[in-house]
């Protein structure tokens, strides 16, 4: 019977889901859902309450309070029509469903094993637990202390309220249903038609990183959900910049860093985006008043993670002790390089000869532009490997960078015939992808900090 209990945040989140338009409330549901958990974490840990019956009580009263609104509230558009759709569309909803409904299946009947997980994910969770609050403890591990917590909060809340890790697996799998949800939302954004947005969608769903992620309790998955979120809603700002706007894309920012640090840097450009759709639409005013309400979301999410660090390590986004990772040399020649051995690790295929061709070009350029494929400023862990592990950690996405460089040719060979927005948008990813490669150095694990882009 305790695990009935967890029937409770699915409740919560379908009675915001609204059937005028199911994908878009889809997002704002989990926005909205994401800040409860959130703050009813922080809440409870002040007063040493993280516990069964206090956790049990805060979703009954919140189920309540959306039942309320739900039952008051009044339609405020008809319902959209079911859109007819093809054979082959059809064939390829259908894909998706079996892909999210395996892989469900597999999230929950699957224990988690996953080394991140063993070491910090989930001991994080049992220490809150055991302390009854999210307040650091004495560790040697201290990733367990000084990564942004968001995922394991949610983790927590489904462990406690199921009484296990049965569902511990579920907020990846969600974050990836969410995600291809997303993609189809941005692509119906930028004009992309029901085949355009299907096509997306499974093509999303399809990264061999993101299919082995879904069904583990790291949080690569979760921060690509709200990276997703915020993508769409600054498209969205730019076509209606108000206040609303501001508050999902700023509450979509403040979800992301406080699920992973590596969300400062994918989200950079699609923030500069921003800060420039809204003071050239709305003007400097009003326009840094939406910048402060993003800033505003972003400090009341993370204020608590930012405090505890703070009180320990002297640094709010404090990267903790041993995790040197961020790159500390930078120019022309550095960006050649970290692109390279990125772009490099993606396109490892497991075909012997062509994977010793690609190793064979990437020194090729490193020795062309002067710079040890191995330089300890830009490489981190040890020595740089082409590696076809299939394996949550390392896998690489061959088709989908090939997908990826073959889309940038195309749109600057294009350009003339290209939507603005779309132009916007592509550079915004594509300008992501070389801010994460400068940003962070290169390791045998960041196959995965790309899953966003």
């Amino acid at each position: 019977m305790l695990m009935m209990a967890v029937v409770l945040p699915v409740l919560c989140f379908a009675a915001l889901l609204k059937k005028d338009d199911l994908r878009e409330s889809f997002l704002t549901s989990a926005v909205a859902t994401g800040f409860f958990i959130a703050l009813s974490t922080e809440l409870l840990s002040v007063f040493d309450s993280i516990a069964y019956i206090w956790l049990v009580l805060c979703w009954t009263v919140y189920l309540s309070g959306l039942a309320v609104w739900r039952y008051r509230s009044q339609p405020t558009a008809e319902p959209v029509p079911r859109p007819q759709t093809t054979v082959y569309q059809n064939i390829l909803l259908a894909l998706l469903l079996c892909i999210f409904g395996v892989s469900g299946i597999t999230a929950i009947v699957a224990a988690p094993n996953n080394f991140d997980s063993l070491t910090y994910h989930l001991p994080r969770i049992m220490h809150w637990i055991q302390n009854r609050s999210v307040e650091h403890y004495p560790t040697h591990i201290d990733r367990q202390l000084v990564l942004a917590p968001f995922s394991e909060f949610g983790i927590m809340h489904l462990h406690v309220l199921s009484g296990g890790d049965r569902f511990d697996n579920c907020v990846q799998w969600f974050s990836m249903v969410g995600s291809a949800v997303g993609v189809s939302l941005i692509v119906r954004a930028l004009g992309g038609g029901l085949n355009s947005q299907i096509v997306s969608a499974v093509i999303a769903v399809s990264v061999p990183m993101g299919l082995l992620q879904s069904t583990s309790t790291q949080n690569d998955y979760a921060v690509t959900f709200w990276l997703v979120c915020l993508t769409y809603y600054v498209i969205k700002a730019k076509q209606c910049p108000d206040a609303r706007h501001a508050l999902l894309v700023g509450l979509s920012l403040a979800f992301a860093i406080f699920t992973k640090g590596t969300a400062y840097l994918v989200a950079l450009p699609f923030m500069l985006v921003y800060t420039w759709v809204v003071i050239t639409a709305t003007g400097f005013k009003k326009g840094t008043a939406y910048l402060l309400v993003v800033f505003a979301m972003i400090l009341l999410v993370n204020g608590g993670h930012y405090a505890r660090n703070m009180k320990v390590y002297g640094d709010p986004i404090s990267p903790g002790t041993g995790n040197d990772i961020i790159c500390k040399s930078f120019g022309v020649t550095p960006t050649i390089s970290c692109i390279t051995k990125n772009v490099a690790t993606q396109l490892v295929s497991g075909f012997r000869d062509a994977d010793l061709a690609l190793a064979a070009l990437t020194g090729y350029v490193h020795d062309a532009i002067g710079v040890q494929v191995n330089d300890p400023d830009l490489t981190a862990d040890r020595d740089f490997i082409l590696q076809t592990k299939n394996h949550e950690d390392f896998a690489p996405n061959p088709l989908h960078m090939m997908l990826m460089l073959l889309a940038a040719a195309a749109l600057v060979l294009g350009r003339k015939r290209y939507p603005r927005d779309t132009m916007l948008f592509a550079a915004a990813a594509i300008l992501s992808f070389v801010v994460l490669s400068v940003g962070i150095k290169w390791n045998p694990f960041i196959s995965r900090y790309f899953l966003p882009v």
